[in-house]
């Protein structure tokens, strides 16, 4: 009976070692890579805006829509159906002196906002409709870029 319970633990423990063998002798295999895809682009994205400023809040919006106006209609006129103008976003907010002497903030005016996110498909215009702009009343021009319309393609 001894001697079974000898050969028993003798063979527990050459099992556990070739165990420890198999997993020592596991293979792996490891790969990264890096690729870069270019493709012309088809679409330019402009965000164009005025921004005015007045005395009152009313007064800085009237100011914005009226400087809005002939903007826009130039932004649409250059553009055609070659792309397409959508709202980005439109704002008001108080203009604060700033009293050195610890005295609490003071409205000194208003700023009004009014921007929007101009597609174009036709990529000759772009430079047509940034001077339109500037023409017409532009004075915020930003967030320009450059894309492929059908980027499932890359």
């Amino acid at each position: 009976m001894l001697c079974a319970r000898i050969l028993s633990i003798a063979l527990l423990l050459t099992y556990s070692g070739a165990a420890q063998e198999v997993t020592r002798h596991v293979h792996v295999v490891r790969a990264s890579g890096e690729a870069t895809v270019t493709a012309k682009p088809d679409r330019a994205e402009v965000t164009i805006g005025v921004a005015t400023q007045a005395p009152t809040a009313e007064a800085a919006a009237a100011q914005n829509g009226a400087q809005s106006d002939p903007l826009l209609e130039a932004i649409r006129h250059v553009l055609g159906k070659a792309g397409e103008v959508r709202t980005a976003g439109y704002s008001i907010f108080p203009i604060y002196q700033n009293l050195k002497n610890g005295s609490p903030q003071k409205v000194i005016g208003y700023t009004a906002k009014n921007s929007v996110l101009v597609i174009i498909d036709d990529l000759p215009l772009v430079g047509k409709i940034l001077d339109a702009s500037t023409r017409t009343g532009a004075n915020e021009i930003s967030n320009i870029s450059f894309r492929d319309r059908k980027s499932t393609r890359l």
